[in-house]
C-alpha cells in the first residue's frame, strides 16, 4: 500500500493539473542563493555542502548569469574523482582551482580515506609539507602492515600556514591598515582521525592558493567541516572569509 500511494501522488497530480502547486511565483530559494554568492569578495571559492546550499547557486549562475566568478565548491562531491577533476577546469570567469593533484594520485580506490598515525612532532608543520607526505608515491612516507601492503598517512593534527603579510596585501585579502593584526601563520588543529578524499583536495586548494582567491565556506556547512580553522573563519553576509587575522579564540 505504501508503494501504490508513492506513486499514487504525482499521478493525480498531473491529471488534476498543477494550478495548486504552482510554484513560478516562489521566488525565496533564487534570492537566498544570490544573498550566498553576493556575500563572496570578486573571484572567490565557496564552499557548500548540502543540496539546497548548491543547486539554487549554479542555477543563479548558470541560468541568470550571477556571479559567475565565484567558484562554488560542494564538499559532498569533493570526495568524488570526477568532480575535482572538474575543479581543474575553467567554468565561466571563475579559473580553475589550485589542485595540484596528478589525476593517478586521487581516482578512486586510490587515498580514498588517510589515517592518524601519531608521530609526536613537535609544534605545527606547515600544511604544504604534510600534503606531500599524503600524496607521496615514495615507502618512506608510508605506513606498513604485515599483509606487505603500504598506505599514506596523516602524522600530525598540528598544521599551519606560513603568511606573507606584503602578499596579503597585494591581493587585497586584507588592506595596508590592517597589517599589524595579520598573524604570521595560521595554526590549528584538525580535527578528524582521518583524511578522506574530500579534506585532502581541500589541503591541496588551501596549500597552494597563496590568498590569490578569497576563501569562504557557506554559513549552512556544518562546523566539522572547518577542518579547525574556525578561529579563522569571519562572518560576511551569508559566508565565513578564512582571513589571517589575529583574535582571541583559544585552540
Amino acid at each position: 500500500a505504501t508503494l501504490i500511494g508513492l506513486f499514487a501522488a504525482p499521478i493525480v497530480l498531473a491529471k488534476d493539473g498543477w494550478d495548486d502547486h504552482d510554484r513560478s511565483t516562489k521566488f525565496t530559494t533564487r534570492d537566498i542563493a544570490i544573498d550566498y554568492l553576493e556575500s563572496c569578495a570578486p573571484n572567490a571559492l565557496l564552499f557548500t555542502y548540502g543540496d539546497n546550499d548548491t543547486y539554487p547557486l549554479w542555477y543563479a549562475q548558470e541560468v541568470e548569469n550571477i556571479r559567475p566568478d565565484v567558484r562554488v565548491v560542494n564538499l559532498s562531491l569533493l570526495g568524488t574523482d570526477w568532480y575535482i577533476r572538474k575543479l581543474k577546469e575553467k567554468v565561466n570567469e571563475s579559473a580553475p582551482l589550485p589542485i595540484t593533484m596528478p589525476d593517478g594520485k586521487y581516482v578512486q580506490g586510490v587515498r580514498d580515506v588517510l589515517g592518524y598515525q601519531d608521530y609526536h612532532i613537535q609544534g605545527y608543520t606547515e600544511l604544504k609539507h604534510l600534503f606531500d607526505i599524503m600524496t607521496s608515491d615514495h615507502s618512506e612516507d608510508k605506513v606498513s602492515y604485515q599483509d606487505g601492503s603500504e598506505e599514506n598517512f596523516l602524522p600530525t593534527k598540528n598544521m599551519k600556514i606560513t603568511v606573507n603579510p606584503d602578499e596579503i596585501i597585494a591581493t587585497n585579502t586584507l588592506s595596508a591598515s590592517q597589517k599589524d593584526q595579520i598573524v604570521p601563520a595560521l595554526e590549528w588543529k584538525y580535527n578528524k582521525n582521518y583524511v578522506s578524499k574530500s579534506e585532502l583536495a581541500m589541503f591541496d586548494i588551501l596549500a597552494h592558493n597563496n590568498w590569490k582567491r578569497p576563501i569562504y565556506f557557506a554559513i549552512t556547512v556544518p562546523s566539522e567541516n572547518y577542518i579547525g580553522l574556525d578561529k579563522y573563519l569571519y562572518n560576511e553576509g551569508f559566508a565565513y572569509r578564512l582571513l589571517p587575522l589575529k583574535n582571541q579564540i583559544p585552540d
